[in-house]
């Protein structure tokens, strides 16, 4: 049997889409999931919620077009992947 594959949203999808346009114009980004929301989204007329974000930071992560490193205190930061 194959892995299940997960479904997203086209709000989901939208929002990484836009995640991605930054990673790629700032490919030395990194930040949590609050700072991308207050500072990669900002000025989006959209208001995302941060579950939101988180879901479409998960499927980026999943997509290996972002890292997620989980720091000692329990910070999570989200930057570009790894170049296959």
């Amino acid at each position: 049997m194959g892995l299940a594959v997960a479904t997203y949203s086209e709000r989901i999808v939208m929002i990484a889409q836009r995640i991605e346009g930054y990673i790629t114009e700032h490919p030395q980004a990194a930040d949590t999931c609050e700072g991308i929301c207050m500072w990669w989204l900002a000025g989006e007329p959209d208001g995302d919620s941060l579950e939101d974000v988180q879901t479409a930071l998960d499927y980026l992560v999943e997509a290996g077009c972002l890292s997620r490193v989980v720091h000692a205190d329990g910070t999570t930061i989200y930057a570009r992947g790894k170049p296959n």
